[in-house]
Parts: C-alpha cells; structure tokens; sequence
C-alpha cells in the first residue's frame, strides 16, 4: 500500500502510520510512568523533609496522575499541612517548612532524566 502526503508519495504508507500510531501511544504511556516515577521520588524526598509530630503529615502524602492531562501532583493532605508548609517562623525540632518545594527543587534534573528516559520508545516491530 501506498499514499501520498504533502507532495511525496510514501510506499508502505499504511504500515508506517500503524508504527507510528503504536509508537505515540508506547510513548503517553511510558511519559505517564514515567510522570508516577518522578512523582514517587519527590513525595518520597519530602517526606524526608516534613516536620514530624505524630507522622500524620509525613505519612499524608500522594502522588496522582492525571493521564488526560499528562500531569503528576504531589501532596500532603492535612487540613493543617500548608501552615507547616508555608509559616517560616515555626520552630520544627524534627523536619523543616517548604518541605515539598525543597524536595521538588532539589530534584529537577533527575525529574528531567527520568522523563527523558521514560520518552524514550522501544523499537517498534
């Protein structure tokens, strides 16, 4: 089979554009891992962070994947998790404020590798 597109005729076009469908639907789902992966790690970063009382807050946190979206959030879900977060001033014998900013911050490149990595398409057959 064959076909023409912008001008130039593809032979084996149909098979082609079959490989490369599978190939961007390998690739969504390997970015959504690999969006989970990242995600994971800098959940898992902050709560070596988080201030620590009872461990309700530490113990708060989630990681979801919005995959309509292609987008990770991370959390900690306490009513009183962005005070601890936020306020400066308090005094944390065990933790510190802005732990999941820092945990994000301090990630970026391996956040950036793991994407990079996950983009990465097996060889299609």
């Amino acid at each position: 089979m064959s076909f023409t597109t912008g001008g130039v005729w593809v032979e084996g076009g149909l098979l082609v554009s079959e490989k490369m469908h599978f190939a961007v639907i390998g690739i969504e789902k390997n970015i959504l891992d690999g969006l989970l992966t990242a995600g994971t790690l800098v959940k898992l970063r902050s709560m070596e962070r988080t201030p620590v009382k009872t461990g309700v807050l530490k113990n708060s946190h989630t990681v979801e994947v919005d995959p309509a979206k292609m987008e990770v959030e991370i959390s900690a879900n306490t009513d009183y998790a962005k005070y601890v977060h936020e306020i400066l001033e308090y005094f944390h014998s065990v933790g510190e404020a802005k732990f999941l900013e820092k945990a994000f911050k301090s990630s970026t490149r391996d956040i950036v590798n793991i994407l990079f990595d996950a983009a990465k398409v097996d060889n299609v057959q």
